[in-house]
């Protein structure tokens, strides 16, 4: 029997005088190289100027598959309500915290 690479999980813990200090998020390693790879690609190209429709659109469906497929549970709220643990409820994320998260993420992977 071999070693079976699928299951792998991060839990992720934001330290005290951070964005999300305080916060969990536990996350599936479970992704294919060349999907980190491609949602790599999409980072970088956003990072280096000027950003189009294809390139929002781009980041848009990154952060959704990221939280679809790989966010397995945090514990955010937002005004005392949990805030789902999904692609729409990252992306209903104010944008500095998104962006910890994912960059939370890209770390940990």
């Amino acid at each position: 029997m071999g070693f079976d690479v699928r299951g792998n999980t991060a839990l992720i813990e934001f330290a005290l005088g951070t964005l999300l200090a305080g916060a969990q998020v536990l996350i599936s390693l479970d992704m294919p190289l060349r999907d980190f790879l491609a949602i790599q690609r999409l980072a970088a190209s956003a990072s280096e100027g000027a950003i189009g429709a294809g390139i929002v659109e781009a980041a848009v469906q990154a952060y959704r598959r990221v939280g679809d497929e790989f966010l397995l549970t945090w514990d955010l709220e937002r005004d005392g309500k949990p805030v789902p643990p999904t692609g729409d409820g990252m992306l209903s994320l104010p944008v500095p915290h998104a962006i910890a998260l994912f960059a939370a993420w890209q770390q940990a992977i």
